[in-house]
């Protein structure tokens, strides 16, 4: 009869954990990614030039490109698009 084992996954003492933040803008998920799981290196993506990035690395770039091509090195992506729906016919 086999008893039930936890399994767990060994942490790699010497690479932290990596998350790639798409569509990052100034980095408000990142600090939020930041707080949830200390020692994360969190790099950002985003078409716009952010020079307050929080992050740890900031590239300038179309993210599903920057995915496209080095999304591999990542543990985890984060990507959240905030639209914005314009409202029609609404008088203030």
């Amino acid at each position: 009869m086999t008893q039930p084992t936890a399994v767990r996954r060994v942490p790699d003492t010497f690479r932290p954990f990596r998350v790639l933040d798409a569509y990052c803008c100034i980095g408000g998920g990142t600090k939020g990614i930041k707080r949830a799981i200390p020692g994360v290196h969190v790099t950002g993506v985003d078409i716009q030039a952010q020079p307050d990035y929080c992050g740890d690395a900031f590239h300038q770039g179309d993210a599903i490109e920057f995915i496209r091509e080095h999304g591999h090195e990542f543990d985890f992506i984060h990507a959240y698009l905030a639209t914005l729906t314009p409202t029609l016919g609404v008088a203030a």
